[in-house]
């Protein structure tokens, strides 16, 4: 019995070392394990086809005029969860979009326009908030309606539809040529309070989410969006840049600078995010501020552009494709239910409409008989229309809804139904009617037209009016007013300025003058038929400089600047100058000659005005200027159409961005003294501006030309060396 115990106890003790044995190697195991991060052949090559799919989508969209958004949600939802569930690690794809999404709201404050905005005035606040008021209750009522919705789903679905894509809107503006004109600008800075706007809302929805909270809660977000907007705002713009150019930025190398405010910006966003969160404010509203903090800080656009430019587009395909796709429930576009509601849902996105009433609306009574339209009229439905375009923030909220329960699937699909509705319709809407407008405008100024209005060789003046002011609130509207009140009628006005709150605004307008009547015979033979002393038109005409033909009779002598444009040139130039608006203003008035230009458009020789109408149409001076594209132009092929959804005006536009990039890069020996300040003009040349309308004909000194290097060491992030004279 014994040696049967000690057989049992040494079976006992074999049995105990192989479990000992086995356990330390199923801890070696595990460690192992832990310590190996790996993912499979097929979920690589799924993930890259999922991306490659969702790139070739949003392309497709933008061929056919309709944001890449689009087609990148429908990228998303086709692979995703709600469809095929193809794509591997769905949580990973929807963090990479939020940090898209980060990077989208830090670009929004890094590019905002301060002196637009500014200079715009009290006006797009109003259609602002008037524009997120109206579409909200339409949306709360429509889901009120339905029944069986709680008022919280209602306020959710309100909201909804309340912000305007800047995106989406100004990449059509600028493909319809009036991105910097009066209208264009005033939906701009609109579009960009709509943000701001939204930013407010994310945070009021916070408190939803509670279930049965204080009263107090309700108005904690609120109050903390709205308090660190205006006070960290007001430190972004004022504060911040004076710290970081006069303090931080001067202990470092020049050539670090960028880099080192660059960096400043990321660990400012990193203070903010958390700030907000828990504060009850949005988070994004902290990436936003932490990039306004950086937009007067010189060097930062152009390094956020060439660092964060790149990944923030694949982020930004990411967001639409996996944060937002993947939660679009495409099972439910089968109910008929879902898709009725949708289209009422639409009623909300339609409910902005009104608001271009708010357009400016000047005298009419200098308008000439034969013009083709009426200009308030136009402005009031390009108004419009603009501000009905949907994006980015629209499926931010819908997805803040859906993910946080506010939204149930059936109310989330109409309106993402209806959301996705209106960024298709809206972009080619407003596309076509800018067309429409820039048509009847170009044919106004043909030849034809033009001779309706000369009446024995005589016809109206045309002028060009250049000025170069300091930034007033409201003071395009004043300009125009002012130069209605001597009796102009403006055919274009445009306004470029660099980046500053305190820029100087350079305005540049085309108009008729009602008043005065000029010899069109005189204008047309000094500008249009160079030829010598003692040449005759019939010898200039066998030489090839004159083969168009007048109507009128040609005048061959050489005939000197009629003393009456002079005089009313300078009538015109001091009754500007006496405009309180126009603040240490610099105005150059000079005669504009359109018939010229419709002759020589007769005979073929129209090669400027098509490579002008191919320059990036009329974006604004800062977007043109660094050498690689802005993060703007990134996010609005990403967001929005293009500039042309016609196959042969993309092509035409090709050629010419190709004969751009072709010409030759003049050396700094060769180029002017154009400043008058004795610094040579060595950066690239490269087109500043772009007009509906041709360059004056007959006048004195261009001042554009002295802006040009100030403008380009401005927006690269250099020092100015050219300063502004704005003496009268």
């Amino acid at each position: 019995m014994l040696s049967t115990t000690n057989e049992d106890h040494q079976r006992q003790a074999e049995v105990s070392s192989v479990t000992h044995e086995a356990e330390g190697s199923s801890s070696e195991s595990d460690l192992a394990h832990e310590l190996s991060i790996e993912v499979s052949y097929e979920d690589t090559y799924d993930t890259l086809i999922f991306l490659g799919v969702s790139f070739i989508f949003g392309e497709i969209a933008y061929h056919y005029g309709i944001p890449p958004l689009v087609g990148q949600i429908i990228a998303g939802f086709l692979l995703g969860p709600p469809l095929a569930d193809y794509v591997p690690f769905p949580q990973a794809m929807v963090l990479l979009g939020d940090l898209g999404l980060i990077l989208l709201l830090v670009e929004a404050g890094v590019e905002l326009d301060v002196a637009l905005v500014k200079e715009a005035g009290i006006r797009p606040l109003l259609i602002a908030l008037t524009g997120s008021i109206i579409p909200f209750g339409i949306g709360l009522g429509i889901t009120l309606a339905q029944g069986d919705q709680s008022i919280k789903s209602a306020i959710a679905s309100g909201a909804c539809f309340s912000p305007t894509s800047l995106g989406v809107a100004a990449n059509a503006l600028s493909g319809g040529k009036a991105l910097n004109t009066p209208v264009g600008q005033l939906i701009v800075a609109s579009a960009v309070i709509d943000d701001m706007i939204g930013l407010i809302i994310l945070s009021m929805l916070e408190v939803l989410v509670l279930d049965n909270p204080p009263l107090v809660s309700y108005f904690i977000p609120i109050i903390s969006a709205v308090g660190w907007l205006v006070l960290l705002g007001v430190a972004a713009l004022t504060i911040i840049p004076h710290i970081v150019e006069k303090v931080i930025l001067p202990r470092f190398k020049q050539e670090t600078r960028p880099y080192v405010a660059f960096a400043l910006l990321w660990l400012l966003v990193l203070a903010y995010l958390p700030m907000m969160y828990y504060t009850k404010a949005s988070y994004l509203t902290g990436a936003f501020l932490a990039g306004l903090s950086f937009s007067q800080v010189e060097g930062v656009h152009h390094t956020f552009v060439t660092e964060a430019g790149p990944v923030m587009e694949w982020l930004l395909r990411i967001f639409f494709s996996a944060s937002i796709g993947f939660q679009v429930p495409i099972k439910m576009f089968g109910n008929k239910s879902v898709i009725a509601w949708g289209f009422a849902f639409y009623a909300s996105v339609l409910g902005k409409l009104p608001i271009g009433m708010f357009a400016p609306k000047y005298e009419d009574d200098t308008r000439p008989a034969n013009y083709p339209f009426n200009p308030f009229t136009r402005d009031v439905i390009i108004t419009s229309v603009a501000m009905t375009c949907r994006g980015e923030f629209n499926f931010i909220i819908a997805a803040f809804g859906i993910g946080n329960g506010l939204l149930d699937p059936e109310l989330y699909s109409s309106i993402i139904w209806a959301v996705l509705l209106a960024c298709i319709t809206s972009p080619i809407i407003l596309t076509l009617v800018l067309r429409h407008y820039n048509r009847l405008a170009e044919q106004y100024l043909e030849k034809q037209q033009l001779d309706d209005c000369i009446v024995e060789g005589r016809g109206p003046l045309h002028v060009n009016i250049q000025i170069r002011s300091s930034i007033v609130p409201g003071m395009q509207d004043a300009i125009k007013r002012s130069i209605n009140s001597i009796g102009l009628f403006v055919i274009d006005q445009r306004s470029w300025s660099p980046r500053g709150l305190n820029a100087i605004v350079a305005s540049e307008i085309y108009a008729i003058d009602s008043k005065t009547s000029i010899n069109v015979e005189k204008a047309v033979r000094r500008v249009s038929v160079p030829m010598k002393d003692d040449e005759s038109l019939e010898e200039a005409k066998e030489d090839g400089r004159a083969s168009f033909a007048l109507d009128l009779e040609v005048i061959t002598e050489t005939v000197p600047f009629d003393d009456i444009v002079a005089n009313r040139c300078r009538e015109i130039q001091e009754h500007l100058l006496s405009c309180p608006e126009l603040v240490d203003a610099k105005i150059n008035v000079v005669q504009w000659v359109p018939m010229a230009d419709a002759l020589q458009k007769k005979q073929g020789d129209d090669l400027a005005r098509e490579a002008a109408e191919a320059l990036k149409n009329k974006e604004t001076i800062d977007t043109l200027v660094d050498e690689m594209p802005t993060l703007r132009k990134v996010r609005h092929k990403m967001l929005s159409g293009p500039i042309s959804f016609f196959q042969a005006e993309k092509e035409r536009m090709k050629k010419a961005e190709d004969v751009e990039e072709r010409t030759p890069e003049p050396t700094q020996t060769e180029l002017p003294d154009v400043s008058g300040t004795g610094v040579r003009e060595g950066l690239r040349r490269r087109p500043r501006r772009t007009k509906m309308v041709s360059s004056p004909s007959v006048g004195g000194v261009d001042m554009w030309q002295e802006d040009t290097v100030a403008q380009e060491a401005a927006f690269s992030g250099a020092a100015p060396v050219v300063q502004y004279d704005l003496q009268a």
